[in-house]
């Protein structure tokens, strides 16, 4: 699978927009990039620019970063349509960025409407070290298995045979 050429340098969940079918559009790509081949793996584009609340945590310490900062904005918003929004809604987006960069923070993971797959998910894509998060690819394969999974399990259940009295 080919990676996106285009950096999109953490899109605010309110630009995830749902079409009739139920698919997610990507919209508003005010911020995104064109990479070229000849690119490195590496930016240094502008750094502390967008939405403070989805941002990596090197863009936001203003260091190099690579494609993976699309990686770290897309658990986020995946979180939030867990969720239902964002776990930290009484802090500003901007000391929610800087307890990502400073102090490792997350958003919690701890309720059950988070898929163990999913809670893993999660984590591998914010992880703190940049070049240890998935790629998109990978990210694609594990949704794949987790949905046929997940499918798997409701088939299970809904085929057992219970008796009503």
């Amino acid at each position: 699978m080919e990676e996106p050429k285009c950096r999109l340098k953490y899109p605010p969940v309110w630009n995830v927009l749902q079409d009739e079918a139920g698919h997610l559009k990507v919209t508003d790509f005010g911020l995104s990039k064109v990479a070229q081949d000849k690119d490195s793996s590496r930016y240094k584009m502008t750094g502390g620019t967008g939405s403070y609340r989805y941002m990596a945590p090197e863009v936001y310490r203003r260091e190099s970063y690579g494609k993976s900062i699309d990686v770290f904005s897309f658990a986020l918003i995946v979180h939030e349509m867990f969720h239902g929004g964002p776990s930290n809604r009484a802090e500003t987006p901007l000391q929610v960025a800087d307890k990502r960069a400073y102090e490792d923070s997350r958003p919690p993971l701890s309720s059950n409407i988070y898929p163990q797959p999913i809670k893993g998910l999660l984590r591998e894509c914010w992880h703190k070290n940049p070049d240890c998060r998935p790629t998109f690819g990978e990210i694609i394969s594990q949704l794949e298995i987790i949905e046929e999974d997940l499918r798997h399990k409701t088939t299970a259940r809904d085929t057992c045979a219970c008796t009503v009295l």
